[in-house]
């Protein structure tokens, strides 16, 4: 379980367990969990790990290993969806970018767009870019990329890493209220693809959606979310456990 959350600037998600130094378990890319010690002894033998304190990131991490039923509600949801989708597409006869496609080549992009207390907190917001998130390869010049993506501009950007990932679906993970969601569908000339539980079920609560939003966009075929968000970045590096390439997660 992840206890709290913090920054660690200047360190990059992508560098997660490729570094040859031992990291604190405090200690990760652009965002960390910060586990007390106190909690931490409280964690470990849960986990299976018996470094104690001096744990590093990389062992703590690969100990928060969500359970089979989870890995089987993601992977069976996204299944379905790709189904349903090239389904959809041989009765129009086409598809998003093209030619209808067979459920196994249904490619899905991934976008977890954050909103609510995140607009206020983060309105007017940038980051400055000197180094590409993925491949670690510095930009010249460095770039200045916004915070908050508004909805016309982010239907352009998904557009645009559809076409880079030959993706014909959309899963949003968001806390958009229906308004922007309706604003993005519009601008985007389809409706995402979202995660609903079973009513009455395991799933059918706040925390188990969120959850099972991160796993679904871990195993998409590409993903991109939101810069400063650390929901986004659980979902980075979740990617890199399960060995995604690299270079198909990234930000806004």
């Amino acid at each position: 379980k992840n206890v709290t959350c913090g920054w660690a600037p200047g360190m990059r998600w992508s560098q997660l367990l490729r570094r040859h130094g031992q990291m604190r378990a405090t200690a990760i890319a652009s965002i960390v969990y910060q586990i007390p010690p106190t909690k931490l002894l409280l964690l470990l033998p849960g986990l299976g790990v018996e470094c104690g304190t001096s744990c590093s990131y990389a062992t703590i991490r690969r100990s928060f290993v969500p359970h089979d039923s989870h890995w089987l509600e993601a992977r069976g949801y996204l299944m379905q969806a790709r189904d349903s989708i090239a389904a959809a597409e041989r009765q129009l006869g086409v598809g998003a970018l093209g030619a209808p496609h067979a459920s196994a080549a249904v490619r899905v992009l991934a976008v977890h767009w954050r909103r609510g207390d995140f607009v206020k907190m983060k309105r007017g917001a940038t980051e400055k870019v000197c180094v590409d998130d993925a491949t670690g390869a510095p930009l010249r010049p460095c770039i200045t990329a916004p915070v908050l993506r508004a909805p016309a501009d982010l239907a352009v950007i998904i557009r645009s890493q559809m076409a880079k990932w030959n993706c014909s679906a959309v899963f949003l993970a968001s806390n958009a209220d229906e308004g922007e969601l309706e604003q993005l569908e519009a601008a985007l000339h389809m409706a995402p693809i979202r995660y609903r539980p079973n009513v009455g079920g395991p799933y059918d609560n706040s925390a188990m959606r969120a959850f099972l939003d991160t796993l679904i966009c871990a195993i998409a075929d590409a993903f991109i979310g939101t810069r400063q968000s650390m929901f986004t970045y659980n979902i980075l590096e979740e990617r890199v456990l399960l060995k995604q390439p690299i270079e198909t997660g990234g930000y806004m």
